[in-house]
């Protein structure tokens, strides 16, 4: 048995090219993948080898694979997410970014659990694939010198090698992930990426990172897209970002997540709770980018005065046709 599951997610991709000098844990491009990725509270996994007799078995090994698997469905096996890298000293613009020195780097991850995942091929230039991943844990890859810098809480893993995408403080943790695109959405408790404060929300794309609305206050658990050009934010929030353009460095706090958006020199402060209709913006929102606005997502309890109020909110679920909403 796998033992207790943290998180969940699939990726399928149709036929292209066909990828030579792979490793055993390298997913080749050949033709259709279903691939299932799992991470849980599993750290060990035994190898064995059978005889010529099928019925009897020789040699066995475990291998610590650091919490996450991944499922061929096509070819029905299970192995861990392992590699080398010839690795970078700089973050890269996407997992497919790679420098000049081979280092071998072990499998999955450690000091904590991973709690999100997503997978997609919309970032990747010259690979099939990544996979990004979000929890508590400290690092990607093995102990030691397998240990891959600036993966504490957030890593990708690309079909063979673990890279980085951003260094979060060192107390944060990710707990949401929501593609749109090319544009990927990171949410959980945290106060900066890559020394830039950030209120618990990011997007990361094209390699940069951009805040979302100004963040939220209190912990994000679930992401998810509502259509083109809106996100829904789940958790337990209490406010969420307003501009506040008058406000200088000296004046920030840590309660209120002073950021600034450098293209727009546009500052937030994570102390807006009513929207433009009055209604309360707690536990489930929604960031509508055309617009530059947050709107509450509010229970119709029989238009009850005040409205009712979510608690918190764990997960999101959009349907295909969530463009209406």
């Amino acid at each position: 048995p796998l033992g207790a599951m943290t998180a969940l997610a699939l990726f399928e991709q149709a036929p292209t090219s066909t990828s030579t000098n792979t490793t055993p844990t390298e997913v080749q491009n050949t033709g259709y993948k279903t691939l299932v990725f799992v991470a849980g509270r599993f750290t060990t996994t035994t190898t064995t080898t059978k005889s010529n007799n099928s019925s009897s078995r020789e040699g066995s090994r475990q291998q610590q694979i650091g919490g996450i698997k991944m499922f061929d469905w096509q070819a029905g096996v299970w192995s861990p997410l392992c590699g080398s890298v010839t690795s970078s000293s700089s973050p890269p613009s996407s997992s497919c970014d790679a420098g000049t020195i081979q280092k071998e780097q072990g499998c999955g991850v450690r000091g904590g659990d991973i709690l999100a995942m997503s997978a997609s091929a919309q970032s990747c230039v010259d690979c099939m694939f990544e996979l990004v991943i979000g929890g508590t844990f400290s690092h990607a890859g093995a102990p030691g010198t397998g240990a891959v810098k600036d993966t504490r809480g957030l890593a990708v893993w690309n079909g063979h090698a673990w890279l980085p995408l951003g260094s979060l403080n060192p107390k944060g943790s990710v707990w949401a992930l929501a593609r749109r695109g090319r544009e990927l959405y990171v949410g959980g408790s945290f106060s900066s990426i890559n020394n830039m404060p950030f209120a618990n929300l990011a997007r990361f794309v094209n390699g940069l990172w951009s805040t979302v609305g100004g963040g939220v206050e209190g912990t994000v658990f679930s992401l998810a897209s509502a259509s083109s050009s809106s996100l829904l934010v789940g958790g337990d929030i209490s406010a969420v970002g307003e501009r506040v353009e008058t406000v200088s460095d000296s004046q920030a706090t840590p309660a209120t997540s002073l950021q600034q958006d450098s293209e727009a020199a546009i500052r937030w402060q994570t102390t807006r709770r009513l929207d433009r209709s009055g209604y309360p913006l707690r536990n489930l929102v929604r960031w509508m980018e055309i617009e530059e606005e947050w709107s509450a997502v509010q229970i119709d309890n029989n238009q009850s005065n005040p409205p009712s109020v979510l608690g918190v909110v764990y997960t999101i679920y959009t349907a295909l046709n969530a463009e209406s909403l």
